[in-house]
């Protein structure tokens, strides 16, 4: 099951160029944290220096930076003489859903392709990225579009690779019992799944699974249960065929009521209303 892409394809991150030039000394940038928006900055060419929260640090050429919208962040030129061209992108997501992937990142900052030698394709595709947003042609915005969200998508990969350390959810998928119980979560949303059941996918003791998950997860198991099928939920009554018995079915409920009264408490309101304001 590649559970990064399930959540990226449910979440709906819909990446955007909002920012693509060239600054001249003395510069600084203050950005504040920005709900439901995911944000990304690459060093095309120059240097320039970055603060997430702990002081400034150097980001040079090849720089790339993925920041989660809960932290506010600082950026400004390096010395008094090399200009800078920066390339930012941003990733919306609907606000109403939650998952730990975007209420937990922390700041990705890798310094320039040597933090990711491993990652072949991340480096080309922050080279194509350089070149696609130095040039209009025709196209220009679609391809810069799909760029931004592979170099996205590729950047958390490395993450992953990495350890995910900061982020419950990709350390979960790190770990080979929470993964096998989230994998098993994902391809069968509507199964009635226990703690037990899930223990004996992740092949550990009731107790152990469940100390485990939640460790590593900071929720428990059916926690996280219960908001994976909100997002699928969420996702179903964008389309209007479907109806809310079956959307309530398809997640795992016997009754339309049931299924209700939990997408109203977590999503802050009810399917119906949910539904009118996000049809497709």
């Amino acid at each position: 099951m590649d559970l990064l892409s399930d959540v990226l394809s449910t979440l709906r991150l819909q990446g955007r160029l909002y920012f693509g030039d060239t600054l001249s000394p003395p510069w600084k940038l203050d950005l504040p944290a920005n709900d439901n928006m995911l944000k990304l900055h690459f060093v095309a060419s120059g240097e320039c220096r970055i603060d997430t929260g702990e002081g400034f640090r150097e980001f040079p050429s090849g720089g790339l930076a993925i920041l989660p919208s809960h932290i506010s962040h600082s950026m400004k030129s390096a010395d008094s003489e090399t200009p800078t061209r920066l390339v930012c992108g941003e990733f919306s997501f609907d606000g109403r859903l939650r998952h730990p992937l975007v209420e937990q990142l922390p700041a990705i900052v890798l310094e320039g392709c040597g933090d990711c030698s491993e990652s072949i394709w991340l480096q080309q595709a922050m080279n194509l990225l350089r070149e696609e947003t130095a040039r209009l042609e025709p196209g220009h915005d679609a391809l810069v579009q799909r760029l931004l969200e592979i170099v996205l998508i590729q950047a958390l990969r490395h993450f992953v690779d990495q350890g995910g350390h900061g982020s419950k959810f990709l350390q979960g998928m790190n770990d080979p019992a929470i993964s096998r119980s989230l994998a098993a979560v994902h391809a069968n949303p509507s199964s009635n799944w226990r703690v037990d059941t899930l223990a004996d996918v992740a092949a550990l003791s009731r107790t152990a699974f469940a100390t485990r998950f939640q460790r590593v997860m900071g929720e428990s198991p059916m926690q996280y249960l219960t908001q994976w099928r909100m997002l699928l939920a969420s996702q179903l009554l964008r389309q209007p065929k479907s109806s809310i018995t079956q959307v309530a079915h398809a997640v795992g409920y016997e009754s339309e009521a049931s299924f209700s009264k939990v997408f109203k408490k977590t999503v802050g309101e009810t399917p119906g209303r949910f539904r009118k304001t996000a049809v497709e």
